[in-house]
């Protein structure tokens, strides 16, 4: 029954720990740990529900008739697994497909020096700039291209 509704995903943790920063670690090893408890107390439940023993109910309950129809209601009820009638999963994928459209427009990282990056990212771009190295144009066609007129405008 759970195997059949929980789909198995593979994360890989060490890279995950290796891209979490250090002041969130604890965190992380929080989260592994529920991650692994929830795993391991959905695996060892049984594929199917045990049955139940009708006629140990049928001579415990006083009232006559009241377990036949529960047993009948029992048999005819089942939970249909949950249908995505919203659409989500075509959404996301369709703005994974425009994401991924626009991280295309952008400008090579072997063509981008400071200003592209602050046209292109705003206050965020101090992350992408490693004040470490030189800025050398190089060979590259930085000079032919434009940066955008504002903030992710990538038309």
């Amino acid at each position: 029954m759970t195997s059949r509704r929980v789909v198995v995903s593979a994360v890989n943790w060490t890279e995950l720990y290796s891209k979490c920063p250090k002041h969130q670690l604890d965190q992380f090893r929080e989260l592994k740990t529920k991650t692994d408890n929830l795993v391991s107390k959905i695996t060892s439940l049984p594929e199917s529900l045990p049955p139940i023993n009708w006629e140990h109910y049928a001579h415990a309950v006083p009232i006559p008739g009241l377990v036949d129809k529960f047993k009948k209601e029992y048999a005819g009820f089942s939970v249909e697994y949950p249908k995505d009638t919203s659409g989500a999963v075509t959404k996301v994928q369709s703005q994974g497909r425009i994401m991924k459209a626009a991280l295309n427009k952008l400008p090579p990282v072997d063509e981008s020096v400071p200003e592209i990056m602050v046209a292109y990212f705003g206050l965020q771009a101090n992350r992408f700039i490693d004040r470490s190295k030189p800025i050398s144009l190089g060979n590259t066609n930085i000079l032919k291209r434009s940066a955008p007129s504002m903030h992710w405008d990538f038309n």
